[in-house]
């Protein structure tokens, strides 16, 4: 009997990342319902769609957190973050 290897599918490992337009929907609706924040804490931020919907949705923020366990979300995330290279 041959068994077959199941591929894991990414869903299963919680790695959802949050469309960009998707996250940014919300941050403006969020924008438009509460106080702005102080802070901007993303625990789970991925390749960093949310965190910087949020970013462009409260400029005010004086400080922005994104945790990440995974290193290649890492690595996208601060890209991101550096901006376009000069």
């Amino acid at each position: 009997m041959k068994l077959a290897r199941k591929r894991p599918r990414v869903a299963e490992f919680g790695d959802f990342q949050t469309p960009a337009r998707l996250a940014a929907r919300v941050c403006r609706a969020l924008a438009d319902s509460m106080p702005p924040p102080a802070t901007i804490i993303e625990p789970t931020c991925g390749v960093g769609n949310l965190l910087f919907a949020a970013i462009g949705a409260f400029p005010g923020a004086s400080r922005v957190i994104g945790l990440e366990l995974n290193p290649a979300h890492v690595s996208k995330a601060r890209l991101r973050a550096e901006g376009p290279a000069a």
